[in-house]
Order: structure tokens, then C-alpha cells, then sequence
């Protein structure tokens, strides 16, 4: 499940995987798609090691979008508009 907010100078992807890992390559869901150039930064994730997971792999934004199975994950992009300009 992908659900994403649109914002003006950041976009929200929030991402539930509850099946196993999964590689997207391409990602061919339009909603995983980047806002801007500086692609999609890990913001929070289920399987973070303070959660006694397993840790959640470094998003590669060139080649592919890895998730973890059972797990949620949130990402923070920006648009590279500032707030206040079109």
C-alpha cells in the first residue's frame, strides 16, 4: 500500500509492505515516483533497529527501491519550491 502527500515543498510517501521484501526495478507504481531531483530520504521505518528490526536497506534512487517484508516505511522528498513562491 503507498500513500503519498502532495505538499508544496516536500512530499510524504508512506509505504506498508505486508508481504516479503520487495525490489521494485523500475518502480512501476506513478505514486513512488521522486518530486525532485534529489529523490526520496528515509524519514522513519517499522524495521528500524530501535524497533528490534533488522534495519532497513539504504534507498538506492538510481537503480532500484528496496523494502522490507512486514514493515512500513516513511519518505520525505522535495520539490525544490520554496514555501511562499510558485
Amino acid at each position: 500500500m503507498a500513500l503519498r502527500y502532495f505538499g508544496r515543498a516536500e512530499h510524504y510517501l508512506l509505504i506498508l509492505n505486508l508481504g516479503c521484501d520487495l525490489e521494485l526495478n523500475p518502480a512501476p507504481e506513478p505514486l513512488v515516483a521522486p518530486p525532485g531531483p534529489d529523490g526520496w530520504s528515509l524519514l522513519w521505518s517499522s524495521e528500524s533497529i530501535a524497533y528490534g528490526g533488522d534495519g532497513t536497506p539504504p534507498l538506492n534512487q538510481d537503480s532500484e527501491l528496496r523494502l522490507p517484508g512486514e514493515a512500513a516505511v516513511l519518505l520525505r522528498g522535495s520539490t525544490g519550491t520554496e514555501y511562499g513562491t510558485a
